[in-house]
């Protein structure tokens, strides 16, 4: 008997197999980064308010040492805010700066015009470090003692972080202004040594002004003898970093005298961003220059002409090898072509005598520099 034909059967569907997603690539393990890298991004955003922080205020901090936030101390949060503009006092106490930590003292005679004709002022000034110890050499051949041209730097740093409303401030800041650097940027370890070391220079420099006799005409006050910084250590605290900083006690003493002399000038920060690494001797060198420009700017009676011996001596380096000399005129070029470049001046020439790099004449418009928009 015929077999009874079997309907096709179905092949079994297979249970759906889910599709597995493929595994995460492995992230490079990270280094955790340091309270610097963590500053420097803090402190590189766009906005005119950098961050609020926390600053803390320990048993120490009281007595101008470091503190750590611990213990009894108290904290309250503060903003920071990076500067538009790099300003420098101009007057002649403030130029005179690194001289009178030679010497000492200086006294400055003027006239002043009044209606029973001119009547000589005298200013008397004396500078003075309340602690020696943190001028001794670092080292080497140099000696460094006193107060230097990159000290001068530092202090209109800080005063141009007071001036944008920062009563604290950190070594990274200070060295961003002199820099002229906006976004975030890496600050090497050992600028920040150098730096703070500076500001507790200015900490321990006691300048006094006996301005009794120019009182009577400017409007000052009689007498001013405050410390160079007045200031204090303390910590900034930010997810969980700590930073050492400082925080102003008073206005600078400089900028108060300066501000009512009206001797106060101000360059865009930008101007400061130029080409060359910013070593010590390139700070010094652009802000020794944009006194030149600026002074230029306001009178027609200063000389145009910057000698390169005036370079040399200011560094430091007169009677240097021809290789750390051409070194250095190189760096002076290629900021003044930068300068040239963006219209903070129109020109410069460089002049030869006796087949020798001599000079830098420069070529200023009077007006204010305004940048591009």
């Amino acid at each position: 008997m015929p077999s009874k034909k079997q309907a096709p059967t179905e092949p079994k569907k297979r249970p759906y197999a889910r599709k597995m997603k493929p595994a995460a690539p492995q992230r490079e393990k990270q280094d955790k980064p340091s309270p610097d890298e963590m500053f420097a991004q803090l402190f590189g955003e766009g906005a005119d308010v950098d961050e609020v922080l926390q600053i803390s205020f320990g048993d120490e901090a009281q007595d101008g040492g470091a503190s750590t936030g611990g213990g009894r101390g108290k904290s309250e949060n503060v903003a920071t805010y990076r500067p538009r503009d790099f300003l420098k006092t101009g007057d002649r106490i403030s130029n005179d700066i690194v001289k009178l930590g030679q010497e000492g003292e200086a006294v400055y005679r003027t006239g002043k015009r009044t209606s029973h004709g001119m009547e000589a002022v005298t200013t008397r000034v004396s500078f003075a470090y309340k602690n020696v110890d943190i001028f001794a050499p670092r080292g080497g051949d140099e000696d460094d003692r006193g107060f230097t041209s990159l000290d001068k730097e530092v202090h209109d740093a800080v005063v141009s972080l007071y001036a944008a409303g920062n009563k604290v401030f950190s070594p990274a800041m200070v060295y961003r202004t002199m820099a002229g650097k906006n976004e975030a940027s890496f600050v090497p370890p050992e600028k920040l040594r150098e730096v703070t070391a500076s500001i507790y220079k200015c900490m321990s420099s006691i300048i006094t002004i006996d301005a009794r006799e120019d009182a009577r005409f400017d409007g000052l006050d009689a007498m001013y003898s405050q410390n160079l910084i007045y200031a204090k250590a303390v910590t900034l605290k930010t997810k969980g970093w700590e930073v050492s900083a400082f925080m102003l006690i008073d206005e600078p003493v400089l900028y108060k005298y300066a501000k009512i002399k009206r001797q106060i000038f101000s360059v865009p920060l930008h101007v400061l961003d130029t080409p060359p690494s910013k070593t010590n001797d390139v700070i010094v060198l652009q802000g020794y220059l944009i006194r030149v420009v600026e002074g230029l700017r306001r009178t027609t009676k200063l000389p145009n002409v910057v000698l390169y011996s005036t370079l040399y001596e200011l560094i430091g380096c007169q009677g240097a090898a021809k290789q750390k000399l051409q070194r250095i005129r190189t760096h002076v070029k290629s900021i003044l072509n930068y300068w040239v470049e963006i219209g903070y001046i129109q020109g410069f020439t460089e002049t030869t005598k006796d087949r020798a790099k001599h000079s830098i004449q420069l070529e200023v418009q009077d007006d204010k520099y305004l940048p591009p928009a």
